[in-house]
């Protein structure tokens, strides 16, 4: 397990967890982001490079945990091109993932300003389709959470189909107060092939 320092403004306060399986990956390297000069993230992001033991295509892969403030996220969002290139000048790689609650849908980031954003193109790649609903709100059907991928070698190592919310709601057969005291968001996930 590796956890980040507590981030965000004034007394709220979130820390980003990464879990993972040391058979299967082992940690490089991690920071905490830091903005130079702007405070335009609610929460920097806490980024770890990890190994994949057995993988061959995309040995080394780096995640970018984020959870942007609702009112703020298309201007969150275009900040966090700065923190890929930070990675990339950090650790020289490309093999980069962003996942997280991007608040990327709604009234939040409507589909028009998302194409203003720097990641809604190439060399980035967003996983979770459109239409996906990743609250567990039966009011709304939003994308808020995605898994956004840098470069092609990156995306070709998605196993096709894999990015989804798993709805543990259904997955366990929960009524919808249970659900709600988990989580109001369904987790995000991908499979990344080994070859």
């Amino acid at each position: 397990m590796e956890i980040g320092a507590p981030v965000g403004r004034h007394s709220y306060r979130e820390q980003f967890v990464f879990f993972y399986r040391q058979e299967e990956m082992s940690v490089i390297d991690r920071y905490q982001y830091e903005e130079e000069n702007k405070d335009v993230l609610a929460r920097e992001p806490f980024i770890v490079q990890f190994r994949r033991r057995s993988a061959r295509l995309v040995k080394k892969l780096v995640l970018i945990p984020v959870h942007t403030k609702p009112k703020d996220a298309e201007h969150e969002l275009r900040a966090l091109h700065n923190v890929v290139q930070d990675a990339r000048r950090r650790w020289g790689t490309n093999s980069i993932m962003i996942l997280g609650d991007f608040n990327a849908d709604g009234r939040y980031l409507s589909s028009t300003k998302r194409t203003n954003i720097r990641m809604s193109s190439r060399p980035y790649f967003w996983l979770i389709d459109e239409d996906a609903d990743t609250t567990t709100s039966d009011l709304n059907d939003h994308t808020y959470d995605r898994i956004v991928v840098f470069g092609k070698r990156m995306n070709d190592a998605v196993v096709p189909g894999s990015a989804k919310p798993f709805d543990f709601k259904r997955a366990y057969r929960l009524n919808y107060d249970t659900t709600r005291s988990v989580s109001d968001h369904y987790p995000v996930e991908v499979e990344l092939r080994d070859n």
